[in-house]
């Protein structure tokens, strides 16, 4: 019991009686002591006043991107890589696959291109592999053997040093691989669950000599990456590689450096500022679109540089908002919602500046309308599609993000008292109904469509593996991308009739099948042929014409003279085209002599 009445300072800390409790009722069961256990962590953490500093603050995982982003059925596509997966978090993904003779291949030019041994190298990575398992969470990787790891963390690592050399050279074409490929590649690489630990990087570039030219390829590589279009200046190039903790954190500093560009307050616009105070001191109306901005007399132009926080609001004659420009293509969404992931990983210490960022924006469109107003000013470039695709997107991937107000209330509050000053927007009126001065300045957009040289570069991706450019590409199945699509389907099935093993078993085209079987029997009757003797000849030449096709699609089939023997699927087939083109023609020259009688 506590001494009411103490001889000496009393002590306010107070201590529950235990009399009644034996040392059986205190006993804790594994589960239990596991809670208490982080308990005191987090007990010792809070006792301890000391301010983290940057420096000891520790690193976030590489991670699964949160579920509340997941499970957003409009968003879950940006967080699927679409050809290639690096890392542990999507290895072994059969969709997949395909990618990983290109990977291997990028790994083996990249020990090729600096002359050194690739079992040195891959022994560096297993003696640090215990710092690399610690950049994941446990059970994303526990299912791998060290082993297992340290080589996948070889080839990814080596890979994506040597494309990002490659991209920043313009050393592609030597890569003999798709331009699509490596187009989507490039997205793959931002992908939060794609992502490698830059410590790896690190260890592959300090084992080559070349080091800072491989360091300056990250740096240009990023800048080039960057969404927004950067103005006149240079982006800064980063000296301390080292304290990113992977190229999509790399990606969200370069577009948060910090501006160095101040909002103008010289005394000669005195007079805007003045009239700005004349009205109500707290802002009454929610925020506006561009179109009521400008409508309010509100002149959106781009920023001097492209840094996400160079976004400022000034009033002269009238209001100027000042907002960075940017490209909106079909990688805008990827890049900034893992951004945005990466942003709201529970284990990441950050301002929200790109979530900040795109609530700005989101809410400065509304409609198409307000996308035209923003190309119309320069701020926006639209390579995506319509106006209203671009308004669509915005108004969707900032669904249920929660921005950092205190980001851009400087602005937000500046603005709102602008439109609700009478003086100002009176004044705005006046000035756009009795002046030719537009408010709006507009510029002339540049052409990004792809030139007839750069379309020629499309080819086979199975030619681009296997390093032969004049094979002619395979009869295959409609590529995963657009396959799996649901609007885009009924596009790639046969509506009627199955022509060749890809579709041969369909019951919904069996009805077809007789059609074929008269076809082909009109073809021999008409040319007085054997259709033992043509059989033959097919028969002998099924392993040539099977080249023609991906191996597994044979599966199903045999080489014998069955009902699913190939060489009589090939038989028909031939057949049937012949017949089928001979009526064609046969009908176009009965039409014909009906015009001449």
């Amino acid at each position: 019991m506590l001494n009411m009445f103490p001889e000496e300072e009393p002590s306010w800390e107070i201590q529950l009686p235990l009399h009644d409790c034996n040392e059986e009722e205190l006993r804790l069961s594994n589960r239990e002591e596991e809670n208490f256990r982080s308990f005191r962590a987090l007990k010792e953490s809070s006792n301890n006043n000391s301010v983290p500093t940057q420096s000891s603050k520790p690193k976030p995982l590489i991670q699964r991107v949160p579920s509340i982003l997941r499970e957003n059925e409009d968003l879950k596509k940006y967080f699927e890589p679409r050809v290639v997966a690096i890392g542990p978090l999507h290895h072994g993904n059969p969709r997949l696959h395909q990618a990983e003779k290109a990977k291997l291949k990028l790994a083996v030019l990249f020990t090729n291109e600096h002359g050194i041994c690739e079992h040195v190298l891959y022994k560096k990575i297993k003696n640090e592999i215990e710092g690399l398992k610690n950049c994941y969470r446990k059970k994303d990787i526990e299912e791998y053997e060290d082993e297992e790891l340290a080589w996948m963390f070889f080839v990814d690592g080596c890979a994506v040093l040597h494309a990002i050399h490659c991209w920043t050279h313009d050393q592609q074409k030597e890569l003999n691989i798709k331009v699509d490929l490596l187009a989507f590649a490039r997205i793959d690489l931002f992908m939060l669950e794609n992502q490698l630990p830059f410590q790896l990087l690190d260890l592959l570039m300090s084992s080559v000599k070349n080091r800072e030219d491989l360091r300056n390829s990250i740096n240009k590589f990023i800048n080039d990456m960057i969404t927004v279009a950067a103005g006149n200046e240079q982006l800064p190039a980063k000296e301390d590689q080292e304290q990113s903790h992977h190229l999509l954190a790399l990606l969200r500093e370069r577009l948060l450096v910090k501006s160095e560009t101040t909002p103008n307050k010289d005394n000669h616009w005195w007079i805007g500022n003045k009239l700005l105070s004349c009205g109500p001191k707290e802002a009454n109306k929610t925020f506006r679109s561009i179109n009521e901005l400008t409508e309010a007399g509100v002149c959106v132009i781009p920023s001097e540089t492209s840094s996400l926080r160079d976004i400022h609001f000034s009033v002269r004659f009238l209001g100027t908002l000042k907002v960075p420009r940017i490209v909106v293509d079909d990688s805008t969404g990827a890049k900034f919602m893992n951004l945005v992931a990466y942003e709201m990983c529970p284990d990441f210490e950050n301002d929200f500046g790109v979530t900040s960022y795109l609530c700005f924006l989101e809410s400065l469109i509304d409609t198409a309308r307000d996308v035209k107003k923003l190309r119309h000013s320069g701020m926006l470039l639209n390579h995506m599609g319509s106006d209203e695709d671009v308004a669509n997107l915005f108004n969707t991937i900032t669904t249920d993000l929660v921005p950092d107000l205190g980001t851009y209330k400087q602005v937000t509050d500046d603005i709102r008292k602008y439109c609700d000053n009478t003086w100002t927007t009176t004044l705005a009126k006046f000035w756009c109904n009795y002046t030719p001065q537009e408010t709006i300045i507009s510029v002339e957009e540049r052409n990004f469509h792809l030139s007839n040289s750069e379309l020629e570069k499309l080819g086979s991706l199975e030619q681009a593996l296997d390093g032969d450019s004049n094979a002619q590409p395979l009869i295959q199945r409609v590529p995963s991308i657009l396959a799996r699509k649901k609007d885009f389907q009924k596009h790639f099935r046969p509506k009627m009739i199955a022509i060749g093993p890809l579709h041969h078993d369909d019951p919904d085209l069996q009805k077809a099948e007789k059609l074929k079987h008269k076809l082909a029997a009109y073809f021999i009757k008409e040319h007085g042929l054997e259709k033992e003797m043509l059989y033959s000849k097919i028969k002998m030449e099924i392993g040539n014409l099977k080249k023609c096709y991906n191996p597994k699609e044979f599966e199903q089939y045999y080489d014998d003279d069955d009902e699913k023997s190939a060489g009589c699927s090939f038989w028909m087939v031939v057949h049937f085209y012949k017949q089928f083109i001979y009526s064609m023609l046969l009908t176009k020259r009965l039409q014909r002599r009906s015009y001449v009688i």
